[in-house]
């Protein structure tokens, strides 16, 4: 099954993610700031992280970088969502570890992979 994390203090941006992708094969569980987030992913070993830039305690890229520097969940997937539509907030959100940028229907999203393989 994969375990999915969304973290987002937003609770209709939780809700919406939340019923696009619950079914039997996907479980889903929620973060609404950074600390919880990282407490979570770690004791689930998370494959998947829907991450809000705008936590309330942490940036979304200090998660992103201290997701990638944890062992037991350095693979997981990550996809950064964030309002910031102005392109400097979209390059500096890819520099922990760029790969690809694509908008989403409330939010442009930002997804970063670890650069180890």
């Amino acid at each position: 099954m994969l375990s999915v994390l969304i973290a987002d203090d937003e609770p209709y941006v939780v809700e919406l993610v939340r019923v696009t992708l619950e079914d039997d094969r996907v479980q889903v569980f929620e973060a609404g700031d950074g600390q919880t987030a990282l407490a979570v992913a770690e004791a689930l070993a998370i494959d998947l992280v829907f991450l809000d830039v705008h936590l309330p305690d942490l940036s979304g890229l200090d998660v992103c970088r201290a997701l990638r520097a944890n062992p037991r969940v350095a693979t997981a997937r990550i996809i950064m969502l964030t309002a910031a539509a102005q392109q400097e907030d979209v390059v500096r959100g890819l520099r922990p570890v760029p790969t690809t940028t694509s908008p989403s229907p409330s939010r442009r999203s930002i997804s970063c992979r670890s650069s180890i393989g």
